[in-house]
């Protein structure tokens, strides 16, 4: 409601004429149509601007096509060392050029893990280096060592294959230095997995592995890459391909052993990168949406599903909240993020937040809660919700569970299948969590094999992981064609509708607490 100054002075108790009545009436009414077309056009409250509608898929695609364009520039990656700034200059381009949004770029510098040398890996099955792997095997191609892995050399280490590794009982066969074998997802269809490769690997660390060696049971090209768990930095931590790991597989079934001997020649440098920030100009600024994507890829490929899928979705709910007019009166600010060293542990969100809790905590008390994407455009995928009514804090499952609920809501609206998944911190949420600020956002899965009941609900195809390109090089525009690029529309625009609903509920921290809006 606003206010309005009287047609006619008060002091004046005169009656006016006829014809001043009729001009003055004819005025206001076309005063009150120019006031009406102005709210029309310009109040945010508006409910005929829905901003998921405007989430569109030609305009995601155009993001997908640049990060895509980017990545070829680079040896086909947009990693922190190699394409990640030119996709920073990207974002902040399109930010700059079509927003008023305040855009800052976060520098910071962090250890880097690096691969100083080859290294080496050989077995000790003079057939197997003959007739399958020739004469020795090449780093880069054929193994890799995982990030944040131990340094070292193992000589002669016997090769046990791990079948399962969710338990420590499936390691009941490894003995003491002894090298470890396991598929980084299931190797069959059935219920999903209840761990991630990181705690099967934590697992052979902590039965007194020497050294692992990780494969994907899917066929795929190139060495599997990964990071390995804390447990895991002082042992190397070795990807491979499938097609030798099947090698493998086939001589132990034969063999009574096959020894492997190694050599990881891995360290930390310090390296320079960059978090990017946007944030509406308007908005409380003791109420802080903050929404968010990381903006690297693995250093195999163009990450167009990982994590190019969220980034782009981020960045388009930045241009259209803006470009309808709604960024210009939110109740509450926006901010918007593109996270740096995801791949490498989290890192850029993890700075953010720990920065602002050393240097200036009061700020961090102003996010009331993050929304992440990441991985929202899987070929084999399914609409996925982090389950933050099983948030590991009991205190934040009620609010985390208020976000999840709005996702819910929003594809029940829409006729569209959804899943909960796991809210294990997996992704740049994490850091929030870990400083009690409630969050919740969407995945359409990675490594883990598509069970026959979501092939039911979702499409595509069972016992296939959700994304057979993960951390791999085809992951790149041609690999989300088709069921992943219709999922990235779905999931793009329940983001619009979250970020818009949220923006504008006037007491956002009892909205989260369970109050009615």
């Amino acid at each position: 409601m606003t206010e309005t100054t009287p047609l006619l002075p008060t002091e004046n108790h005169s009656a006016p004429r006829p014809r001043c009545i009729a001009r003055v009436f004819r005025a206001a009414i076309a005063a009150g149509a120019i006031v009406a077309v102005l709210v029309l056009v310009l109040s945010p409250f508006s409910r005929d601007i829905k901003l998921d509608e405007e989430i569109t898929r030609a305009r995601l695609h155009s993001h997908l096509e640049a990060f895509s364009a980017l990545a070829k520039k680079h040896n086909g990656s947009r990693s922190v060392t190699n394409g990640y700034r030119a996709s920073v200059d990207y974002v902040v381009s399109q930010l700059k050029k079509h927003t008023d949004y305040r855009v800052t770029e976060q520098e910071f510098e962090f250890p880097f893990f690096e691969k100083y040398a080859p290294g080496s890996l050989e077995f000790s099955s003079s057939e197997a280096q003959s007739s399958a792997m020739g004469p020795k095997l090449v780093s880069g191609r054929d193994f890799e060592p995982f990030r944040n892995s131990g340094n070292g050399t193992i000589q002669n280490a016997l090769l046990v294959p791990v079948a399962l590794g969710c338990a420590l009982s499936d390691f009941a066969k490894v003995t003491k230095g002894a090298t470890v074998l396991l598929s980084r997802e299931a190797s069959e269809l059935g219920s999903p997995e209840k761990c991630s490769y990181r705690d099967k690997v934590k697992n052979a660390a902590l039965v007194g592995a020497s050294a692992v060696l990780v494969y994907s049971s899917l066929p795929s090209a190139g060495a599997v890459q990964g990071t390995a768990p804390l447990e895991a930095k002082n042992i190397p931590v070795f990807g491979i391909t499938h097609s030798i790991a099947l090698f493998l597989l086939q001589k132990l079934a034969v063999h009574a052993e096959l020894l492997v001997s190694l050599e990881s020649a891995v360290r930390f440098v310090q390296l320079k990168t960059w978090n990017v920030l946007a944030e509406t100009i308007g908005g409380d600024d003791e109420n802080v949406v903050l929404a968010g994507s990381h903006l690297d890829s693995v250093p195999a490929g163009a990450g167009i599903n990982d994590d190019a899928s969220g980034s782009s979705a981020t960045l388009q709910v930045a241009l259209s909240l803006h470009a309808t007019g709604l960024s210009k009166k939110v109740v509450n600010k926006v901010r918007f993020a593109w996270w740096s060293a995801e791949e490498l542990g989290l890192i850029g969100s993890n700075h953010y937040v720990d920065d602002l809790a050393k240097n200036n905590p009061d700020e961090l008390k102003r996010i009331a809660l993050n929304l992440n994407n990441d991985m929202i455009a899987s070929p084999n995928g399914a609409r996925f919700i982090y389950n933050g009514r099983e948030a590991v804090d009991p205190k934040l499952r009620g609010p985390s569970g208020v976000i999840q609920s709005i996702f819910e809501n929003y594809f029940d609206s829409k006729g569209k299948a959804h899943e909960p998944t796991e809210f294990d911190g997996r992704s740049d949420y994490g850091g929030f969590l870990r400083h009690g600020i409630p969050a919740g956002g969407l995945f359409t899965g990675a490594e883990v094999l598509k069970t026959e009941e979501q092939w039911k609900k979702f499409g595509g195809t069972p016992g296939v992981a959700f994304d057979p390109c993960y951390h791999l090089s085809c992951d790149t525009l041609q690999n989300i064609e088709g069921l992943g690029m219709d999922l990235f529309v779905d999931l793009a625009g329940s983001m619009g509708h979250i970020v818009q609903k949220l923006a504008y509920v006037k007491d956002l921290r009892g909205f989260l607490s369970g109050a009615k809006e």
